[in-house]
Parts: C-alpha cells; sequence; structure tokens
C-alpha cells in the first residue's frame, strides 16, 4: 500500500487512473475535490508522501474531476470537472491545466482552459468525462456525456480545444461531432476517453446507442466504438465510422471506459455488463473484454472479438471498470468493480 486515504484532508478517495511522471511520482483526482501528487521515497520501501497541488471550490472554479490527468514535455497537468465553471448552480464543468512551480516546493498554478455553458443556452455539450488525450501542437480532445444539438435529445459530443496563438489568446473550443441516435444509427453519451492513432484519428464508445431493436433498447441501444476521422481539408467535416455496435450478447454492454490503441492499430476495451449467460444481478451477465482488429487492407473492415467474459465465479470478477492497460509480452491489465456475482460485498479484483 503506497498511500491509505484516510485522513481528515482527503474528501473521499481515488476516482479515476493515474499516471506517472519520470521520477516515478504518481498523479490523480478524487472523486470531489482536489487534484493530488504521491511523492516516491527516495529510499526503497520508504514512505510515499501525497501532496494536494490543487482543491476545486466549485464555480466559478471546477468541482467533481470527471477524468485521470494527462501531461504534457513540460509537466503541466490537463483534467477536467464534471461541474463547475460560470453556468448555473452547479456549472456544466470545466477543462483545467496546473502548471509547476517554478521553484521546488511551491504552489502550482491552475488555469481554467474551457467553461461548458450549454444549461445556460452556451453551445457545445456539457459535463465533460474521461481522460482528455493530447494531439499535434498541444490541442486537447475530449467528450461530453451530456448535450451538443440534436432534433430530439442531444447524446453527447466530442470536442477539440486549440491552444493560443496568434490574434487568438484564449483557447478555442470547436465540436467535431454531435451524437444523435434519434436521426441515425448512431451512440449516445460517451463517458469513457478517447484514443488517438498517429495519423490523427480518434477512438471512442458509447453507454448507449447503436442498433435498435436489442436487449438494451430500453435504454436506446448497447452503445457503440466509433472512429472520428480529420478532414482533408483544413476546417472541413470530421466523418464518423461506428465500428462496432454492442448487441448486449457476449460481445458486451454499456461500455464506459475508453479504448487502448497497440501499435498495429488494434483497439482493446471493455463493457461492464453483457458477456457471459452468467446472471450478475439485476444489470444481467457480468461483463466482457473485447478487441476490435484493425484492418490489413485500405478501407477493409475492422473484426471484433470476445476475449473474456467475467462470471464472478470463484472470484474471478464482475464488472469490469477503468480501462485497460498494457504489461509485458502485450497482456492486458485491469480491475473490475466487485470480486463475485454471489459475494456483492467482496470489493473487486486486478487481473490480467
Amino acid at each position: 500500500m503506497l498511500y491509505n486515504f484516510a485522513d481528515t484532508s482527503d474528501d473521499t478517495g481515488p476516482g479515476f487512473d493515474l499516471i506517472a511522471d519520470s521520477a516515478g511520482n504518481l498523479y490523480g483526482t478524487t472523486e470531489y475535490t482536489t487534484v493530488f501528487q504521491l511523492v516516491r521515497p527516495s529510499t526503497p520501501g520508504g514512505t510515499w508522501t501525497k501532496n494536494v497541488l490543487h482543491r476545486f471550490t466549485g464555480p466559478p472554479d471546477g468541482f467533481a474531476p470527471s477524468g485521470g490527468l494527462i501531461m504534457d514535455a513540460a509537466g503541466n497537468l490537463y483534467g477536467q470537472t464534471w461541474q463547475g465553471g460560470d453556468c448555473s448552480l452547479a456549472g456544466d464543468g470545466t477543462v483545467f491545466e496546473l502548471s509547476p512551480p517554478a521553484t521546488s516546493g511551491g504552489e502550482w498554478t491552475e488555469q481554467i482552459l474551457h467553461k461548458f455553458t450549454q444549461s445556460c443556452g452556451g453551445y457545445g455539450g456539457f459535463n465533460p468525462t474521461g481522460d482528455l488525450v493530447m494531439g499535434k501542437g498541444g490541442a486537447l480532445f475530449g467528450v461530453t456525456a451530456n448535450g451538443g444539438t440534436g432534433t430530439l435529445q442531444p447524446g453527447g459530443t466530442v470536442f477539440l480545444l486549440t491552444p493560443p496563438h496568434t490574434g487568438h489568446p484564449d483557447w478555442t473550443k470547436t465540436i467535431l461531432h454531435n451524437f444523435d441516435p434519434f436521426v441515425r444509427l448512431d451512440g449516445l453519451r460517451p463517458e469513457g476517453g478517447l484514443a488517438i492513432d498517429p495519423k490523427g484519428n480518434l477512438y471512442g464508445t458509447t453507454t448507449q446507442g447503436g442498433v435498435t431493436p436489442s436487449p438494451c433498447a430500453n435504454y436506446g441501444g448497447c452503445g457503440i466504438v466509433f472512429e472520428l476521422s480529420p478532414p482533408a481539408t483544413l476546417g472541413g467535416a470530421w466523418t464518423e465510422t461506428i465500428l462496432h455496435a454492442f448487441v448486449g450478447g457476449e460481445d458486451g454492454d454499456g461500455p464506459k471506459s475508453g479504448l487502448l490503441l497497440d501499435a498495429k492499430g488494434n483497439l482493446y476495451g471493455e463493457a461492464p455488463f453483457g458477456g457471459a449467460s452468467v446472471t450478475c444481478g439485476p444489470y444481467g451477465p457480468c461483463g466482457a473484454v473485447f478487441e476490435l482488429a484493425a484492418p490489413t487492407t485500405s478501407g477493409g473492415s475492422w473484426s471484433f472479438s470476445t476475449l473474456h467474459t467475467f462470471t464472478g465465479i470463484d472470484k474471478n470478477g464482475v464488472f469490469p471498470v477503468g480501462g485497460l492497460t498494457f504489461g509485458a509480452y502485450h497482456r492486458l491489465f485491469g480491475v473490475t468493480g466487485f470480486a463475485s456475482n454471489a459475494q456483492p460485498n467482496a470489493r473487486g479484483t486486478v487481473s490480467s
């Protein structure tokens, strides 16, 4: 155990993934108010030290971090909050940057890069969630779970934040895609972050939408895996391609996490529901890990396969959450929310 979130300065435990710097220090967010650093001990077996880098206070600041952090080459941290900003009592959410101090032991500096305002008459979604990804020139890509434009019920957005440049002193937000399953068999409500390949294509998941009717029809479909391709000419429209629409069978249901991209362009992800026929209470089957193999020829089809279905038997885990990561020999590591379908108090597993 590196650190136990139990003292009075902790609002609650960490809610998302951790990242590490070149010195092995760890950075993360708690579920409600803080960005923290865990400093690696100078001697093996020593005590890790927790520092609070920023404590969110709510509007006009952010509130309730809604994803992990990313770090640029200069050591600046970027993330987002589900609420906060200037809009309404709770706020529609923010994207923030934390810059390290100029001298050791100094204060980190927060800058709000964007405040979402759709519920107060603005445009472009609200409640950003998942990890951001960074593209060329320091551009940031992310998703909002709600809002956007649509005929009936906007289903979330994919957005781009462009850094300040000559003539534009502020970060500029551009909506790359509005999810609207009521017009087409699109996704609904993305909750995981994005992956980006060397060509600038974006990949992500939605928790709902896609094929209907389905076992998940009451929730607007079982979710999709999508690709957004950049335009051939500057300022053109991004192109969405649905790579897979979940049907709630062995393929899974309701993916909430982002995707993992390997060097060959294959995608890996997890769905907290669906999979094997073993039932985990009122939610149905217990979840699955899947792969989408990239086409071998230009314009070819992606190939979907289920790598593992969770059963909860012998505490092998149910309801995978939080995304995947690679280990040695291309092994995949992840966590489940619970250990067993028969023991709801068994609080989860780490597995490969």
